[in-house]
């Protein structure tokens, strides 16, 4: 596991500015932000370099990327961001670590949105069925009140 180093808080930072960049409308700066996020993570070799298999900082702001494009409609762009998040967490179903079902989960969710403003309605309908089926799945082992407590920080890290 990489150490906790300045240019990987600077990842978070730039991920978290991204997230409220979003939130305010400015997707295009949005989207500038998540790329520095991704750009810093990538620099440093983190890609895999966690005990579970992913670094969800980068995850996450694929995810965020993801939304960004849509928002922008660019919506292939956005659901090939969608897809590479949910390759990076590719250890889903090998381990007990909820946070990684959890991010997988939602991006499958995001892309069936990108997909159906697209109009590939089947291809929506199935993503939004995986989506639902693994949160399904997190709810029966987590049980609904831990998972909505862990749900708090899903996305700080």
């Amino acid at each position: 596991m990489p150490k906790d180093t300045l240019s990987s808080k600077l990842a978070v930072i730039y991920k978290m500015q991204g997230i409220a960049l979003r939130e305010l409308g400015r997707h295009k700066d949005a989207f500038d932000s998540i790329e520095k996020c991704i750009d810093t993570v990538k620099a440093r070799g983190e890609e895999a370099a966690h005990p579970a298999g992913y670094n969800s900082t980068l995850v996450t702001a694929l995810v965020e990327k993801g939304l960004a494009l849509h928002e922008m409609g660019r919506l292939d762009e956005a659901v090939r961001a969608f897809d590479d998040a949910i390759a990076r967490v590719s250890v889903v179903g090998q381990t007990d670590e909820w946070k990684a079902s959890y991010h997988v989960a939602g991006a499958y969710i995001h892309k069936s949105v990108s997909l159906a403003a697209a109009g590939a309605s089947e291809l929506a309908v199935s993503s939004a069925d995986e989506g639902i089926r693994r949160l399904e799945t997190l709810v029966r082992r987590e049980g609904l009140s831990n998972l909505e407590k862990s749900l708090a920080g899903a996305y700080t890290t």
